[in-house]
């Protein structure tokens, strides 16, 4: 069942927020799990049941902060309901860090009522529209080959989100005849866009783009427009394309209005 948190951390000194990257806070979010739990996700190959996603994420702004905000959603009941427990029980009891500085988790955290949804839902709830907006508001990229694709093509878009769909949710879609439908039906109707390179110490160079993507689904198949729309609204919990643990790949879905 996708879920959704949000964390913040209070940092006994002011951090650069350059310094707030991705890979730090990824080893941040497995600080907070319980041993057993962080071994068995490192062990994962293939899709993780996890994103994390912070604003303060990509900048290279000499600003500074003390305070980190973090949303993290789940693909997996058992992640989800892990994750909360270690946060309420031993979150200020571990030592947290984020670099050399001192970090606590503050009281609390915030789930609102649309964070949490079960795949059935998101299927049942869906709008069959034709028109729809996506906003990659983190660095997105896909591969092709050994390359970073900084493009976002609707077959690109929805062979990654089928994917994670197939593999975390019990209700299966079929994935050659629907990406084969993508294809013929979903098109870019709009694009504003901007590509972005970054380098991590952990990560090699990686170049992703960010904006608001309009797509349209001339399909006349009822179903197949309220599943295109189904995976859109998905896509706020699993993201898009690659290393969406890290940050990237994060999505905004909004309501098109004429």
């Amino acid at each position: 069942m996708p879920g959704r948190i949000r964390i913040g951390f209070k940092a006994e000194e002011k951090i650069p927020l350059k310094e707030i990257t991705p890979d730090r806070i990824h080893g941040l979010f497995f600080s907070l799990l319980d041993k057993k739990t962080a071994e068995l996700l490192h062990e994962i190959k293939g899709f993780k049941p996890f994103t994390l996603y912070s604003p303060l994420f990509f900048s290279d702004s000499e600003e500074t902060t003390d305070f980190i905000p973090l949303e993290i959603t789940f693909l997996d009941d058992e992640l989800f309901s892990k994750t909360t427990t270690a946060v309420i029980l031993y979150g200020n009891r571990k030592e947290l860090k984020l670099g050399n500085v001192v970090l606590k988790v503050l009281r609390g955290f915030k789930i609102e009522e649309n964070d949490v949804i079960s795949f059935e839902k998101l299927l049942e709830n869906s709008e069959p529209n034709r028109d729809l907006i996506m906003d990659f508001v983190s660095p997105t990229t896909f591969k092709r080959g050994k390359f970073d694709y900084p493009i976002p093509v609707p077959e690109l878009i929805f062979k990654s989100l089928l994917k994670k769909w197939n593999v975390f949710s019990s209700v299966k879609l079929d994935y050659k005849e629907f990406l084969e439908k993508v294809g013929r039906d979903v098109h870019i109707s709009g694009c504003w866009i901007k590509t972005y390179k970054f380098e991590f110490s952990s990560l090699k160079k990686i170049t992703g783009f960010k904006g608001r993507v309009f797509l349209f689904n001339s399909s006349k198949d009822e179903n197949f427009r309220k599943t295109v729309q189904a995976l859109v609204n998905f896509a706020t919990f699993s993201g898009v394309g690659r290393k969406t643990t890290m940050g990237f790949g994060r999505i905004k879905n909004i309501k098109f209005r004429i």
